[in-house]
Formats: structure tokens, C-alpha cells, sequence
């Protein structure tokens, strides 16, 4: 979880009131927020959701905290000015880090503690949200210093010089991967390539080596800076313009005034930041019965507004608002958790239970703990990923998947089917860990029959410099050794496993899983470079095949 400092005074100034009268831990609360430490003036406060890097900052606290006080309710209000700015994208940098979003901050009042904010934030968004920089970076300079157009492209490591923040000499590209403390850090993003992306203006002058680091002039702010231009690289474009909505509200909450960008593609033109109202209607019935709270529809549209959503009637429903800051509400569940927690979850009155019954898990729930505990036995880490993914990920191993009508990011815009294109993404994710990596997960699927089958699956995978289909069978044999029962391995065909190294999984007759080597194309497609080999198991066919044998 992410652990932010802030300024109690800083805080109390950008919501304009004392906090003397107030218990900080019950009001942090509000927030997903707990104090860890408290020395004078500074706080340390471990912020239990990773869903809102929107809360990680002073600035973003004081805006939520504004509703649950009644300063302010509703959607924050930004004005949005057009810039006359543009960054031209070179095409050839698109095979490399494909998305860039940008925009102006103006009269920003940063002072020291926003400076120290801004930086943390920054730091806390790349590292947690954008996959330690791989996914998302975030670059800060001068606009001052900076002569438009901007260009992003790539070029080779010996083609650019600049000075590094905070370093006095000029290096190259290559230089400042073996040579500075953040190039030692995060060369593992470009590793293998040939080229790296760079962001330079007009004059030549560069601004920043994205992922890796500013340069020392344009890049670096001072407490004293005013006008401020924000980049926000990466390899997904959704987590990009959420992050560069996420730094720029959180500069307007200084009294910073937006201004766009305009980003020229080779094949479009767009302008940055995207900040846009997002809604979904809410049944009224849904929110009473489940919160379990004894609220009018006034009092539940109070709520609402007290955590910065606009809210309005419609028949019997809520239509429920709300700026794209955020990315973390998809359902009315994430709307009833918004409801309960703006009423305070110290308020809620334990009821005594009407009817007594005793509880007792689910027989498969307790076989699912036992396949867990045998996976964890033969040496593999447990993962956890979830039901909703991409659509993209999937139909590169030819998997029909469920799609969601009007997803919130294309990030996860459909129902898996399967585990294992996940089980790659992790060994993508993680390729510049040691080997060998040996991962399982168990978990729920949605099969997209003609009648829908919602399903549990147990899925494996081992990638090392070199491994084969006996890796995998091993593993099979350990498995069903510790279940006491036995398989047979039929050949079999699918269209991500290497023909002649796939085979279908048979127990008593009855077809339960595959396993295989996944097919060099594949591992081109996610950019893997080693082996990988999987299995991927029916857990619910495989339970009552288990289930019948233990009745004999």
C-alpha cells in the first residue's frame, strides 16, 4: 500500500479550515487513510486503496475531505483553457513507448510543501499505478524554458547529450542507464532496444529520457516555479490520461489554471487532458437494501455529493456522476461503497441476526484450499489477477471472451475465459526478475457458451532459459499424486501450444484441462524472450471426479 507524507498545516490550509476539533483518525477514514506516524506537523499515512491514485497527495485528500466536511459538494469544478502548445509524436517511437498525453499548468502557487507533494506524488503514481514506470511515466518541467513544438522520438543511445537531473556533465543516453542512480534503477524497461524515446523542444533543448529521468534545466522545478508542463508516457493509454488527469487536478488544487496540449500522432490528433464527466444510474431500492442503512433518497443524494459525485433522479433510479480523476468505479457496488463509507463505517449499529444458522464453506471452496496448499507444496507462487481483463490479451491466444457493454477502460473490458493469457502477462510484467518463475492461480472464469458457464480454473506456468513439456508434466504428477488420482495425457491441439507438445488431460474418461509449450509466436506477440510451459485445469470437473472417489 502506498505510504504518503503530508503537512497537517499544508492540509488545513487548502481546505481553508482548522482540523483542531476533529479526531484525524475517524476523518482520514473517509479517505481509506490510516496514520502511521505523527511527528509535530508531519503525518505518514498509509492509504489502503490502490485503486485512487487520486488520494495520494495532500491536494487529493484535501478534495475529497472538502465533501465529507461540507466545504464543497458535487464534481469538482475545473476550467479547461486551450493552449496554442503542440508535441509532435515521431512515428518510430510508437514501436517503442506508444502513448504520450500532456498539459500546462499556469500559475501554479507550489512553495515548498507543493514542490515536495508534487514530487511524491509523481513517485507514488509511477511506482504503484504505472508498474514501476513501465506502464506509466511522469515528466515536470519549466514551461517557461520550453520552445514549442515539442518532439517525442526515438534515437539512438550515443545521438543525444543532455545533463540529468541533478548530475553537473553531459551524458549519453547509454551513459545515464550505467551511470546515474535512476538509470541503474530502471534500464530494464529498455532493455534490447536500439533505440530510446526522448522528448526535446524547438531549440533542441531536451526535457526529459522517458521512462528514466528529467534533464537538469527544463526538467527541474523549484519551489519558486509557476508555469509547469506535464508528459505522461506509457504503454497504455487509459492509465496514461488518468495519471495526467490525476497530476493536473491536483496542481489546480493550488490554484493552478489547465491549459490543453495538443498531441499530433502520425495518424490522429488529440488534445490533453481528457478530463470528462463519467455516469452510471444506480437503482435507489439496490443502495437501501444493501448498505442496510435506514436512509431517504434525500439523504442518500447528500451522501453521494459529500464524496464529489453529481447526482441526479430518474424514475426509480440514481444517475451517478463523476470526473475521470478517477478510474475506479465500474458497478453499483463500487457506488454503494462510496454511499457506506461517506456515512461512516464507525456509525453502522451491529444488528442481532433474525435467523441462526451456522456457517460452513463450501465443499469446493475447501477443495480449492487443498489444490492450493498441493501448488504451493511443489514449489510455485500463488497470483492473484482479476475476472475482467482485456480483450486484446485474449484474442492473441484465440480465446472467445464475454464482453462488457460500455466498459470504463479498455483495460478490462471483457469476462476471462481462461487464466492463462494472464499467467503470461505476469511473466511479461515481470521478465527482468530471476528465473526461474513458477506461478498458479486459482480462480473464477466465465465461459461463453450458449449458455453461460461461470466456472473455477486452476492454471500454471513455469518460464525459465530452457523448459519443456516434462517441466509441465511433473508437475501434473505431483498434483494428482497428492490427490490420489490418476491421468492419462491424449494428444491434442490448441491454437497458442506448440503442436506435438500439447496434450489433453484425462481423468476416468472424462476430459478436465490441457497442457503444453506455449508457441514461439506467442511468446513474440508479449515480447517474452525465454520458454514458457502451462497447464490449465477444469477445477469444477476435476472436484467431482475427486468427490466420487472419496464416497467409495
Amino acid at each position: 500500500m502506498p505510504v504518503i507524507e503530508i503537512s497537517l498545516k499544508d492540509l488545513e490550509k487548502l481546505l481553508g479550515v482548522s482540523l483542531n476539533n476533529y479526531d484525524l483518525e475517524e476523518l482520514f477514514s473517509y479517505v481509506k487513510a490510516e496514520i502511521d506516524e505523527w511527528s509535530d506537523d508531519k503525518l505518514k499515512l498509509e492509504m489502503k486503496d490502490t485503486n485512487r491514485p487520486d488520494l495520494w497527495s495532500v491536494e487529493g485528500i484535501a478534495r475529497e475531505l472538502k465533501g465529507i466536511l461540507n466545504i464543497e459538494k458535487g464534481i469538482p469544478k475545473y476550467k479547461i483553457e486551450k493552449g496554442n502548445y503542440e508535441v509532435i509524436v515521431d512515428r518510430e517511437v510508437l514501436k517503442i513507448r506508444p502513448y504520450i498525453a500532456c498539459a500546462v499548468v499556469k500559475s501554479v502557487n507550489l512553495r515548498e510543501e507543493g514542490l515536495s507533494s508534487l514530487i511524491q506524488l509523481q513517485d507514488k503514481v509511477m511506482y504503484t499505478f504505472g508498474r514501476k514506470r513501465r506502464k506509466v511515466a511522469i515528466g515536470t518541467h519549466n514551461f517557461d524554458l520550453i520552445k514549442f513544438p515539442v518532439y517525442y522520438k526515438a534515437v539512438k543511445p550515443r545521438e543525444v547529450k543532455f545533463v540529468p537531473l541533478y548530475e553537473t556533465r553531459e551524458m549519453y543516453l547509454d551513459e545515464i542507464l550505467k551511470e546515474t542512480e535512476k538509470g541503474k534503477e530502471f534500464a530494464w524497461i529498455l532493455e534490447g532496444l536500439d533505440k530510446y524515446p526522448i522528448l526535446i523542444d524547438a531549440k533542441n533543448e531536451v526535457l526529459s529520457f522517458p521512462p528514466i529521468i528529467n534533464s537538469n534545466t527544463i526538467g527541474r522545478l523549484t519551489p519558486e516555479t509557476r508555469n509547469i508542463f506535464i508528459d505522461v508516457t506509457g504503454t497504455d493509454f487509459d492509465s496514461v490520461l488518468t495519471a495526467l488527469n490525476v497530476i493536473v487536478t491536483a496542481l489546480a488544487e493550488r490554484g493552478g489554471k489547465i491549459e490543453t496540449v495538443k498531441i499530433i500522432y502520425p495518424d490522429k490528433i488529440i488534445e490533453t487532458p481528457i478530463l470528462e464527466i463519467k455516469s452510471l444510474e444506480v437503482n435507489i431500492d439496490y443502495l437501501k437494501r444493501l448498505s442496510g442503512l435506514d436512509l431517504s433518497e434525500k439523504e442518500i443524494i447528500e451522501l453521494l455529493e459529500r464524496k464529489r459525485f453529481n447526482v441526479e433522479k430518474k424514475d426509480e433510479k440514481l444517475v451517478v456522476k463523476w470526473l475521470n480523476y478517477r478510474n475506479d468505479i465500474f458497478s453499483a457496488q463500487d457506488i454503494l461503497e462510496e454511499l457506506v463509507i461517506a456515512y461512516g463505517y464507525n456509525k453502522i449499529e451491529p444488528r442481532i441476526a433474525k435467523i441462526y444458522t451456522i456457517g460452513r464453506e463450501l465443499e469446493i471452496k475447501r477443495f480449492i484450499d487443498l489444490l492450493r496448499e498441493i501448488m504451493i507444496g511443489v514449489g510455485a507462487l500463488e497470483i492473484y489477477s482479476p475476472v475482467l481483463s482485456e480483450k486484446r490479451l485474449f484474442e492473441i491466444f484465440g480465446f472467445k471472451t464475454l464482453e462488457i457493454e460500455n466498459p470504463v477502460s479498455e483495460k478490462y473490458n471483457v469476462l476471462r475465459s481462461s487464466i492463462v493469457p494472464q499467467i503470461l502477462e505476469f511473466f511479461v510484467y515481470n521478465k527482468k526478475a530471476p528465473l526461474p518463475q513458477e506461478v498458479f492461480e486459482i480462480g473464477e472464469v466465465v465461459i461463453p457458451n450458449e449458455k453461460i458457464e461461470e466456472k473455477y480454473y486452476l492454471a500454471w506456468g513455469l518460464t525459465d532459459y530452457s523448459v519443456t513439456f516434462t517441466d509441465a508434466k511433473r508437475r501434473l504428477e505431483a498434483l494428482f499424486k497428492a490427490l490420489g488420482l490418476k491421468y492419462e495425457l491424449e494428444h491434442g491441439k490448441k491454437p497458442f501450444l506448440i503442436e506435438g507438445r500439447t496434450g489433453r488431460i484425462i481423468v476416468e474418461g472424462k476430459e478436465i484441462g490441457y497442457v503444453g509449450e506455449v508457441h514461439p509466436e506467442i511468446l513474440e506477440e508479449l515480447d517474452l524472450e525465454n520458454p514458457v510451459v502451462v497447464f490449465e485445469i477444469d477445477v469444477n470437473k476435476l472436484f467431482e471426479i475427486y468427490k466420487r472417489k472419496k464416497l467409495k
